[in-house]
């Protein structure tokens, strides 16, 4: 009978290609470091986009110094200027919600997969282990057959190899079953991200949208006419305009225009 027909063989106990599985752990782990990172300069982008968008509120306000009556587009203006300062409100809560509920998801697979990796590594390591005691065993088989002394060796040889070969079956397994768990929980984690942000994208972009349809309706009411009657009087422009006028028309303009008259005829005097 042939002893190595009750062994088991290590190839039955896994067909797990490792370093394959290892080099799609660190291209997750690169992908996800990338869109962490991305997103993270996607805010940081957005703040300061609203930060841009401060100023201009700000610089809207002062408006009133240049435009220090009522009128339409000073009461428009400061409108516009609240309206701004709303949507950068609604960009800073966007931020604040990326940051809390999708960058935390994608920024914790460095940690994930260096975890995963460890487990996968002690697998290959039973299992080189478990090849050695293999080696060792057929060794002794071989040697046994015309030396004593290693057929006297081989049942311990044999133990050792079960041994080894049990601890690499556990740790194919466990290692097997974490890579479901990692594949699985990858795959849900870039759903639920994804999903988050595009919420919270058309959320403040709806909220931002219904703001700025009320900026553009405020600043569409200025009624230039109305505003320019207003600066006409408050300015006095209508009093000095017939002061212009009257000094044209006025005992000045008669005056020049006799002086005029007389050295015209003095000059025709000469030539007679």
């Amino acid at each position: 009978m042939d002893r190595n027909s009750g062994r088991r063989d290590i190839s039955s106990e896994t067909s797990l290609n490792y370093k394959e599985i290892l080099e799609r752990i660190n291209r997750v782990q690169k992908h996800f470091m990338e869109l962490s990172k991305a997103f993270t300069q996607y805010n940081e982008k957005t703040a300061q986009a609203r930060d841009k968008s401060d100023e201009i509120a700000k610089c809207l306000m002062k408006y009133k110094q240049v435009e220090p009556f009522e009128t339409t587009s000073q009461y428009a203006v400061q409108l516009a200027a609240d309206i701004i300062g709303k949507v950068g409100n609604h960009q800073t809560a966007a931020i604040l919600r990326v940051q809390k509920k999708v960058l935390p998801n994608l920024s914790t697979y460095q940690s994930i997969c260096k975890c995963l990796k460890g487990e996968v590594t002690s697998a290959m390591d039973a299992q080189s282990r478990a090849l050695a005691k293999k080696k060792v065993v057929k060794a002794f088989d071989q040697k046994g057959l015309s030396d004593p002394r290693y057929r006297n060796a081989t049942p311990d040889a044999e133990r050792e190899f079960e041994n080894a070969l049990a601890e690499f079956s556990r740790l194919t397994t466990f290692s097997q079953e974490q890579v479901v768990k990692f594949e699985h929980k990858r795959l849900v984690d870039l759903k639920q991200s994804l999903e988050t942000f595009f919420k919270i994208q058309i959320a403040n972009h709806a909220k931002s949208l219904e703001l700025l349809t009320d900026g553009y309706r405020f600043i569409h009411s200025i009624d230039e006419d109305s505003d320019l009657k207003v600066l006409k009087r408050r300015l006095n422009l209508q009093t000095a305009l017939s002061m212009a006028e009257n000094f044209r028309l006025g005992p000045t303009a008669e005056n020049y225009s006799s002086r005029k008259q007389k050295r015209a005829a003095r000059n025709s005097e000469g030539f007679m």
